[in-house]
């Protein structure tokens, strides 16, 4: 009698399955599932394909190797902007007080349940395991919520909790915007775990939330964001206003929210269908139109009768929530004025999500059509009373708030507008160079040298090292390696060099170098171009002059091709490197040298990491 399948025994038919063979168990064949042979896995699948039409259900593995939709792989070029990412926004976390933790990437059901809205569909809900129904998480702020409560008598108040880590979502992927179903998410919130004496105190937990989301925009990507805010009390006043009913505010908040996506006549078909008349519809539509800089908006919202009337009535939501702008302001004021360049009011942005309570932010680039592409770039808010969910007790206060960088999105917007290199961070490649009359009795080469070399200079510097993998390399091999990867360094040794005790050092020109030419002028290396016998570069002008000449005579300026006989030095953190190439240099001069050099790159990172 033949028994069921054991897990061991659908694993040795997936692998009949791939390798095309045939495996029996329990003395029955199995077959492949599908009909056809199955292709050969040199046609990879890349699933960059934003509107592909398969889903989970429907999407059957077809033989090829492919990434599960929304999901995508990073190649070691995309790994070098990733991890550049990162570290300037844990970087300033750090600078902000944050304190790192870890939640899981799955929770109990009940506990992401009714936090989030409409966009409680999206969650992925897992195979139940043993007594236990869970998800995985769909964000940070929850299963955060949740640490607080089981850890708030360890807590030290106030709580800066720093995290990034992956989150899921089933959402309609859009690959090339950022838009998946498995991303990262890098977050910063203020948790007290209690209400401070002043209430008011609590906004400048707001301002550092808002300082810290507009410097880590900057570092990022420079000034080309605005930071949208907006404070729900005032929300709710508005929504009273415009009499929308109590059980209706969600729906009406989460058609409002897309506005930036939809003409207004959509939204308000939208409102119709979920309850409520065109003229209540008119009515908030009056007041969502109402943007602009904090000031600007702060005075129209003060002179709108309805807002004016509350006003005089002394209802509180309304005098909260402009009290809190006009407090939030004069904070970031003094903090660092410059930083209003980047605020605006935006009263249709709502942010649909169920557990805001005071501010919400969102950011987006600055261009319209770029905005369009990527969406939002970051977002937050304060949530006084999702801790207070966890919790028995009605007495016990948690008031929060925090934001979110928009990382895969960010990533996106850098990798299409800034490109990608190799990948490969080796600074420095040790070289032989030897000849049919030099001396080898092993064959073998002086791979003993360069093995030597390679060590010292891993433990006595901060260059990242290497060697080709390869007894006697050719020269021309090594040259050809160090471009492929983009290796800036080589030192080469011979046997003459052994025996004078010496090297030589050659400078290779890489994407990113900023030269100088022959003839004054200075450029960036774009792409290093290798289809001829000597490699050619393009370069895009950077010398400010040069700019503002094109600029005046309507002409963007054009990118050079350059040859290296054209280029004079290189420029590094201010420095001219004169050098392509250094005969002689006597060993004892070459740990000095590197470690300079290391020092100017480091110099150099943090240079454009403040950019």
């Amino acid at each position: 009698m033949q028994s069921v399948q054991t897990l061991s025994t659908q694993i040795q038919e997936i692998i009949g399955l791939l390798d095309n063979s045939n495996t029996n168990t329990n003395n029955q064949q199995i077959r492949p599932a599908t009909k056809s042979k199955p292709k050969q896995f040199t046609e990879l699948k890349t699933n960059e394909d934003d509107n592909d039409a398969n889903d989970e259900l429907g999407g059957a593995w077809d033989g090829r190797p492919k990434t599960a939709r929304g999901t995508r792989d990073y190649n070691p070029g995309d790994m070098i902007i990733r991890e550049q990412m990162m570290s300037s926004i844990k970087r300033n976390f750090t600078k902000f007080g944050g304190q790192f933790m870890e939640t899981p990437v799955f929770e109990l059901r009940d506990i992401l349940m009714d936090k989030y809205g409409e966009d409680e569909k999206l969650i992925y809900d897992l195979a139940k395991q043993e007594a236990e129904t869970l998800c995985l998480r769909y964000d940070l702020t929850v299963p955060l919520a949740r640490y607080v409560a089981m850890n708030r008598k360890d807590i030290k108040s106030p709580f800066k909790a720093a995290r990034v880590g992956r989150v899921y979502r089933r959402d309609q992927p859009y690959m090339s915007k950022g838009r998946l179903r498995e991303f990262w998410q890098c977050d910063f919130d203020i948790i007290r775990t209690a209400e401070p004496q002043n209430k008011l105190d609590l906004i400048l937990d707001d301002m550092e939330t808002v300082a810290l989301t507009i410097q880590q925009l900057r570092d990022l990507i420079g000034d080309c964001f605005v930071l949208l805010i907006n404070n729900r009390k005032l929300l709710d006043t508005i929504m009273d206003i415009c009499k929308v009913p109590t059980d209706k505010i969600k729906a009406i908040s989460s058609a409002i929210d897309k506005l930036d996506k939809k003409d207004w006549e959509c939204v308000k078909e939208e409102m119709i269908e979920k309850g409520i008349d065109g003229e209540t519809a008119e009515m908030l539509r009056r007041f969502t139109e109402i943007n602009g800089t904090p000031d600007e908006v702060l005075t129209k919202l003060r002179n709108d009768k309805y807002l004016k009337q509350r006003l005089e009535n002394n209802d509180v939501s309304t005098i909260q929530a402009l009290q809190e702008f006009d407090l939030l302001l004069s904070f970031v004021k003094s903090y660092n004025s410059d930083l209003f360049q980047f605020l605006r009011i935006d009263m249709s942005m709502v942010r649909g999500l169920d557990y805001y309570t005071g501010i919400i932010m969102e950011a987006q680039f600055a261009d319209k059509e770029i905005a369009s592409q990527y969406g939002s770039i970051a977002g937050g808010g304060r949530y006084d009373k999702l801790v207070s969910r966890f919790v028995t007790s009605d007495k016990e206060q948690y008031p929060c708030v925090g934001s979110s960088i928009g990382f895969e999105r960010i990533f996106s917007y850098l990798k299409n507008t800034r490109g990608i290199n190799v990948g490969v961070q080796t600074d420095v490649l040790v070289c032989e160079a030897t000849s049919k009359s030099d001396s080898d009795a092993s064959g073998y080469g002086l791979y003993a040298a360069r093995l030597q070399l390679l060590q010292e200079l891993r433990l006595n510097t901060s260059m990242n090292v290497e060697i080709m993998s390869k007894l006697k390399p050719g020269f021309r091999d090594q040259i050809d390696y160090a471009e492929s990867r983009e290796i800036k360094w080589m030192i080469i040794l011979g046997e003459s060099e052994i025996q004078n005790n010496t090297v030589n050092l050659r400078r290779l020109f890489c994407k990113g170098d900023i030269v100088l030419t022959k003839d004054a002028k200075r450029g960036r290396i774009l792409e290093v171009i290798t289809t001829s016998k000597q490699p050619q570069f393009k370069c895009e002008p950077v010398d400010e002059a040069e700019k503002d000449k094109k600029k005046k005579s309507g002409k963007k300026a054009k990118d050079w091709i350059l040859n290296k006989k054209q280029i004079k030095s290189i420029i590094q953190n201010g420095v001219e490197i004169t050098l392509p190439q250094i005969e002689g240099l006597p060993r004892n001069e070459l740990l000095p040298f590197f470690i300079k050099v290391g020092q100017m790159n480091a110099n150099d990172n943090t240079s454009n990491d403040s950019k």
